[in-house]
């Protein structure tokens, strides 16, 4: 640390530090170096894994990287201390960006150009054998020139090996992790977590807080589809017919049918023409959307006073 000077401090771990040498700006993640892997119980939720993190930077960063993720720079143990030092992403995550929007969503462009590059990156995750599993919007880190980087990678697990603990937010879990004890591929849930942020991105809100049958949103995706759900939330003139398909192939309760990363790569939406305008709104979708139904659930709406939908939950 003697090499770095710390100007701020973030959210958790993570830190923004400059070179003494260089003044060169970087963030830093500060994990203890004993975590591990372990078998935990449902109701506890698993700490974020230093050697986790160390070793799926470093595999991603190796020949060169990929300009879609989150590029580890350089790596040292102190005082019982990872320190992983990456490039510096001065925009925060793409949460942070979304809430600097007064209507609180992107434009159907700006929405299609960053969800091109997060897959892009997720896709070059999933070819070098890891799925990430803590998709989110807050685990997406933008620069300066509006380049998205995948980041945080504490809690992956290799592709291919399946897997029964439910990591990351209850918002952009699976089905699947719901299940407990039945093993589930740990990439299609990475898919999923790309239908949840899609979502938000284009509407402002959250389709719903669980995936399961007790939130009752979820209970309308599972009988009237993404379709639907965007109806009964008074969202649907927001989605256009290209983006609407693509989330009908992500949102997919069985992980069996839901679209691979590749097939999401190649969908029309992010390789077609992009011209196609939004549905036209009707002078009461004006009006009314979206239409915050009422619920006895706390809102899951984006905005620094309902931040905490997005923080991660015990399970």
């Amino acid at each position: 640390m003697d090499k770095y000077i710390v100007l701020s401090m973030g959210d958790g771990s993570l830190a923004t530090c400059s070179e003494k040498k260089t003044g060169l700006r970087v963030a830093m993640r500060r994990l203890p170096a004993h975590k591990a892997h372990k078998a935990t119980p449902r109701s506890v939720r698993p700490s974020e894994n230093a050697e986790m993190e160390r070793r799926v930077s470093r595999a991603l960063s190796s020949k060169g990287g990929h300009m879609h993720v989150l590029k580890l720079l350089r790596d040292f143990q102190e005082n019982d201390i990872e320190h992983l030092v990456f490039e510096h992403c001065g925009a925060g995550s793409v949460y942070d960006v979304l809430c600097t929007s007064a209507t609180k969503r992107f434009s159907p462009a700006r929405t299609m150009g960053l969800f091109s590059q997060i897959v892009d990156g997720v896709a070059y995750m999933h070819k070098r054998g890891f799925a990430h599993c803590d998709l989110s919007l807050e685990t997406v880190l933008v620069t300066d020139n509006g380049t998205c980087k995948v980041g945080f990678f504490g809690l992956a697990s290799e592709c291919g090996k399946p897997v029964t603990q439910a990591v990351g937010k209850y918002i952009y879990m699976a089905p699947e992790m719901y299940r407990e004890g039945t093993p589930f591929e740990p990439s299609a849930t990475d898919v999923w977590a790309l239908g949840i942020m899609l979502f938000i991105m284009l509407t402002g809100v959250a389709p719903f807080r669980q995936a399961r049958r007790l939130d009752d949103r979820y209970e309308c995706l599972l009988t009237s589809g993404v379709t639907g759900l965007a109806s009964l939330l008074r969202v649907d003139h927001l989605i256009s017919t290209q983006a609407m398909d693509v989330l009908s192939r992500l949102l997919v309760p069985s992980p069996s049918d839901r679209a691979s990363i590749l097939e999401v790569a190649s969908h029309s939406y992010l390789v077609g023409d992009q011209r196609q305008p939004s549905k036209q709104r009707s002078f009461f979708q004006k009006v009314l959307t979206p239409l915050r139904l009422p619920t006895r659930r706390q809102s899951v709406e984006c905005g620094d006073r309902q931040r905490a939908f997005t923080t991660p939950h015990r399970l």
